[in-house]
């Protein structure tokens, strides 16, 4: 049997969440008060390092932290107003330069928040309906719509980010006796858009139609593997987290053919990637480190050791820090990162410092105001800078490997 292969690198295009929160603040898109990138021709003056905060939110006081990646301290704080309890968030979520957006719970009903993390304050409230369990929402559409599951309604909601209203909900989705664990949007390197959710005890994963909600395909996970996570990687393939087997199974993304399933810690819980593709790590409910792979070569490299349950993790685009949410600790771990490929079978890390916060976290967001980072390969500069024009110009990009 011939292993399937995953699609070629699409580097950037697409890209939701961390991408997206990187490139609009590095080209100054975002919303009518944000400063402009540069005309055409002009030359934006580019950082010398990544600059950028970490947004750690808690269902209580303070529900905002906000921790400056280059002093490692907090900075400010902020409460939202009305908030019950916050739905599953983390560096996935749909960010359009200005606004995040996030899921809330409360007395049986769901809400779509957008927060302005210049001011920690709600800009705009999009309801959702009934729904007791989670929200979970991924990257964006091409379009700019915005796709939402919600757990125990069985349903998925179409968003239109530009007006904040529900323009559609497909509710006849199969769910195979489980639930709609979680949910991400792929995009491949043709552009073709698929709408992808894990069932948890149903032990599928679903792809969708994103316009028309036809399933386009299923997998069966391992049995009993209870898929209860997953990611879309930058160039579409589908890893998710198996938290009843402890593995990350990673599946092409056209006919959710398997590729390789990986051994993790106990309860995997989230996975996420270097914004180039080239590594991917998950976080763990309850273990004590980050599992990094190397993509290409669908290789596990490190277990890096941080503290107690690691469920959030972000990394920065310069590929020298990760940020682990520990949530059973109450901080934000920070591991250094400064020679990846040092030895070809393992990553140089150490944890360097341990970021205490006020109140325990359930959620956490990298937002990058500027970039002066690497990417993995010289020869993908001119792509990368197709799409980042302001700073291509004058920033040093160099090389990863």
């Amino acid at each position: 049997m011939t292993t399937p292969q995953l699609p070629r690198r699409r580097v950037l295009a697409g890209m939701g969440g961390l991408g997206m929160a990187i490139f609009a603040a590095a080209c100054g898109e975002g919303g009518p008060e944000s400063s402009p990138g540069g005309a055409a021709g002009e030359s934006a003056e580019a950082p010398v390092g990544d600059a950028g905060e970490i947004l750690v939110f808690s269902n209580s006081s303070p529900h905002v932290t906000a921790i400056d990646i280059l002093t490692e301290e907090v900075t400010r704080t902020g409460d939202v107003e009305g908030l019950a309890t916050w739905a599953w968030n983390d560096d996935n979520n749909f960010f359009d330069g200005r606004h995040l957006w996030l899921g809330t719970l409360n007395a049986g009903s769901a809400e779509l928040i957008t927060l302005d993390v210049d001011s920690l304050t709600v800009s705009n409230r999009v309801p959702l309906g009934s729904e007791a369990e989670g929200v979970f929402l991924g990257k964006a559409r091409q379009d700019g719509s915005l796709l939402v599951s919600k757990t125990a309604a069985g349903e998925v909601l179409t968003v239109d980010t530009s007006t904040h209203e529900v323009t559609n909900t497909f509710s006849d989705i199969p769910l195979h006796g489980g639930v709609l664990a979680d949910a991400d949007l792929s995009i491949d390197a043709d552009g073709v858009e698929r709408f992808i959710y894990p069932t948890g005890e149903g032990d599928r994963v679903v792809s969708l139609d994103p316009s028309s909600g036809a399933v386009l395909a299923t997998a069966e996970s391992k049995k009993g593997g209870h898929p209860t996570r997953l990611t879309t990687s930058p160039d579409g393939s589908i890893w998710v987290q198996e938290a009843g087997k402890h593995t990350v199974a990673v599946y092409e993304p056209s006919a959710l053919e398997l590729v390789k399933r990986f051994q993790t810690g106990t309860e995997p819980i989230l996975g996420t990637f270097t914004y180039d593709g080239s590594y991917a790590y998950t976080g763990h409910a309850d273990d004590n480190f980050v599992q990094v792979v190397d993509t290409a070569e669908l290789r596990a490299l490190a277990h890096i050791r941080v503290g107690l349950s690691p469920q959030m993790v972000a990394v920065r685009p310069d590929f020298t820090r990760i940020y682990a949410m520990l949530t059973d600790d109450q901080a934000v771990a920070v591991v250094y990162q400064q020679d990846w490929e040092a030895n070809s079978l393992t990553i140089t890390s150490a944890k360097e410092n341990t970021i205490a916060l006020e109140s325990p976290p359930v959620g956490m967001f990298l937002r990058m105001t500027s970039v002066g980072g690497r990417l993995r390969d010289e020869q993908e500069r001119p792509e990368a800078c197709r799409h980042t024009s302001a700073y291509c110009a004058t920033q040093n990009l160099g090389t990863k490997r």
